[in-house]
């Protein structure tokens, strides 16, 4: 993609969003403040297409445009449903942190630290799920979470082969 192309597509989208924010605030529209996720979610797929077309392969890239994704369409949820949930949900924010690790295990063939990373942030977001927001009586599927994990981490060896 040629820059001058991606400097015209940048001041197009940020004119139309300018735009249709400004009806929204003069309230010919309504409802657009609703759709403001959507700018994280540029941005993170932005840094996943980054990386996908550079020929250096930035995992720092795909990490960070994941966690933008993931809580872009976490924001959205939120905004057509209630923030009162987030009292209850926030231990997502762990989860979308470890699905940030977990994604150059899927895409870039790192494995090591990164899988085991992503594994622990994901179970411990579970974790406070179910301890902070299910119901008392669940607290046992957190240690039999843990044990799958541990099952997991354990089929890689340090150079990321499965072991068997």
């Amino acid at each position: 993609m040629r820059p001058k192309f991606r400097y015209r597509t940048l001041a197009i989208i940020s004119i139309i969003c300018g735009a249709l924010m400004l009806l929204n605030t003069y309230e010919y529209l309504h409802g657009v403040w609703k759709l403001w996720p959507v700018f994280p979610l540029i941005v993170g797929a932005g840094l996943c297409l980054l990386y996908f077309k550079k020929q250096r392969f930035e995992i720092v890239l795909l990490g960070i445009g994941t966690y933008f994704i993931c809580i872009s369409f976490f924001f959205l949820f939120l905004n057509y449903t209630s923030w009162n949930i987030l009292i209850d949900t926030w231990p997502l924010f762990i989860g979308f942190l470890g699905l940030s690790f977990l994604a150059p295990v899927v895409f870039g063939k790192k494995r090591g630290i990164f899988i085991f990373i992503a594994l622990f942030l994901i179970f411990l977001s579970l974790v406070f799920i179910l301890a902070f927001s299910a119901d008392s009586k669940l607290w046992p599927v957190s240690l039999v979470l843990f044990g799958i994990c541990l099952l997991l981490v354990g089929r890689f060896d340090q150079d990321g082969k499965t072991n068997g």
